[in-house]
């Protein structure tokens, strides 16, 4: 049984390790390899002899093997970023699968929202994806206008975190040369938006700058710019959430002029321009774009780019990338689905394939327009990714390779709905991200305890039976002696039934008569067999002729 255990624990191990030979879809199923794992290998240290014993032995391992996947199911994120660390230290050359690095702006529990990265500012994309997007509220915008909301509602409305510009190894970064100057707001041929923007802080004390797409400028001071799409706003006391006005404008490829000219190769960062280093993802890039773009206007080709991608790719949270391919060769050539972050990394390589300067950007679009108030409000649900092109003279332009269908355009509330229940949400949600022990982590802490002890009663419960039953083992095992034989037969003699369950003490309780020899054999058995007298001939001798002379005597 222990070979067993051995070979369960290493295959699983290794599929855990490689995701080759089965691949391993969500952190659930991680999980619940990882407690397989841990079950196997507490079973090793199982007594020996514990798998010939009795049924309340397997009954305890049962509630154990629960115990730990129970366990091992309320702790994949701590694990996940125990491993994500390792993996980083041990082979930083390999952006293997990892989750999606996705924190939340006061929404600890939420699946989406103002997405961040790891720690060496790296977002690398997942391999496979099971994401199921909350409903919390988490950004607010209210428009100086009423025009201006009105404008808003007739296309799409973006709300910017930040963008990353550097595309290697299936992951995205910041541009070393993006945090050499100050950021520059040119002037757009664009309808500027005035408002006002609040949001909770970040309980990572790393709060984003954000704003409507194309912004000019904020003000809030100082900020901390850590490259040309990350700007981090001054640190506030826990609980609190920042509010701030600003002035944006927004800009798509679909407002673009014919006449319009990418920025220049020689006036950017070369990762802007960059293409991933994998060959058949460039070959096969670029074979897309032949197949799908004709000559024309930049505004055209830009278009038909992003009509190609939605024509090729279809939308989904779901990503099971069977043959645990790099994740944008998984998208675009072989399952050919994925979230809105796919459709954004195949949108900024197909420009660049072009010779068009193109970067990621991460945020939200849509939001829910409250007329009474002048009010967006932006739910986690509403979290986006989308592709922005260097156009020259212009700046970062969206260009939205996502479904329409699935990103949801801006939309007016009912009449008679009102903000305040969202805005009293965010703030129950800024107070509770403050705390320093989410339910989470609780969880697991208990789970872990409850392993733990029952780990330890059933190793001190099997110890103790295995060492009853090897006891009785051995007791029954020795041959009866000749004064119990005499015993034996002078019940048969007497046509006493017995069996070999029944004790010395309940056969002589079933006689009629007590015989006379009955109060010194059950002293001596007892204290020969079960305490500590050791035993004597003699008197063994003694009890084998009383107890033939009381048989001879009643006969």
């Amino acid at each position: 049984m222990k070979t067993i255990f051995i070979w369960l624990g290493s295959f699983a191990l290794l599929c855990l390790l490689h995701f080759r030979i089965i691949p391993i879809a969500d952190s659930t199923v991680r999980a619940l390899w990882m407690g397989l794992i841990f079950a196997c290998t507490s079973g090793l240290l199982l007594p020996q002899g514990f798998y010939q014993t009795s049924k309340r032995h397997w009954l305890w391992l049962a509630m154990y093997v629960a115990g730990s996947l129970l366990f091992f199911l309320h702790v994949p994120p701590v694990l996940e970023r125990g491993a994500d660390a390792l993996q980083e230290r041990w082979f930083p050359e390999k952006l293997r699968t990892l989750p999606l690095i996705e924190r939340q702006t006061g929404t600890p529990k939420a699946q989406s929202g103002n997405w961040l990265w790891n720690d060496q500012t790296i977002r690398a994309l997942p391999r496979r994806a099971n994401l199921r997007p909350g409903t919390q509220p988490e950004v607010f915008v209210q428009m100086d206008s009423r025009a201006d909301a009105a404008a808003l509602l007739t296309a799409r409305a973006y709300v910017s975190a930040f963008a990353l510009g550097t595309y290697q190894n299936a992951a995205w970064s910041l541009t070393p040369n993006d945090t050499s100057s100050a950021p520059r707001f040119p002037q757009r041929p664009s309808r500027l938006y005035s408002y006002e923007i609040f949001h909770s802080a970040d309980p990572s004390g790393q709060s984003l700058l954000l704003s409507l797409q194309g912004m000019r400028d904020v003000a809030i001071e100082p900020l901390s710019y850590r490259g040309d799409g990350v700007l981090v706003l001054p640190a506030l006391a826990a609980g609190t959430g920042y509010r701030y006005r600003g002035r944006s404008q927004p800009l798509h490829i679909d407002d673009l002029t014919d006449d319009v000219k990418a920025a220049p190769r020689t006036s950017v960062p070369s990762p802007w321009l960059a293409l991933p280093v994998e060959e058949n993802i460039e070959i096969g890039i670029r074979g897309l774009n032949a197949e799908s773009i004709t000559h024309g206007t930049l505004k055209s080709q830009l278009k038909q780019i992003r009509d190609a991608i939605r024509q090729e790719c279809a939308y989904s949270l779901d990503i099971e990338n069977p043959e645990n391919l790099d994740p944008l060769e998984n998208f675009l050539f072989h399952e050919k689905r994925g979230h809105c972050e796919m459709f954004a990394t195949a949108g900024a390589v197909c420009a660049r394939a072009l010779g068009i300067p193109a970067r990621i950007a991460y945020g939200w679009a849509g939001g829910t327009y409250y007329e009474s108030s002048n009010l967006f409000v932006f739910r986690a649900r509403e979290a986006h990714a989308w592709t922005e092109v260097l156009i020259d003279g212009i700046g970062w332009v969206v260009m939205d390779c996502t479904p329409a269908a699935s990103i949801g355009n801006s939309q007016t509330a009912p009449p008679d709905a009102s903000p305040l229940t969202d805005m009293q949400q965010h703030e129950q949600a800024t107070e509770d991200s403050s705390s320093t022990l989410p339910v989470g982590p609780l969880s697991s802490v208990l789970l872990g305890i409850f392993v733990l002890c029952m780990s330890v009663v059933m190793f001190f419960a099997c110890r103790a039976e295995r060492k009853q039953t090897s006891t009785l083992s051995r007791l029954t095992a020795l041959p009866d002696p000749g004064y119990y034989q005499a015993f034996l037969q002078y019940l048969r003699v007497h046509q006493l039934a017995h069996s070999p369950a029944q004790t010395l003490r309940q056969l002589l309780a079933r006689m009629k008569s007590t015989p006379q020899f009955a109060k010194k054999l059950l002293a001596y058995h007892y204290s020969t067999r079960y305490g500590t007298r050791e035993p004597d001939a003699l008197v063994e001798k003694e009890l084998e002729h009383e107890i033939c002379a009381e048989h001879r005597g009643r006969d």
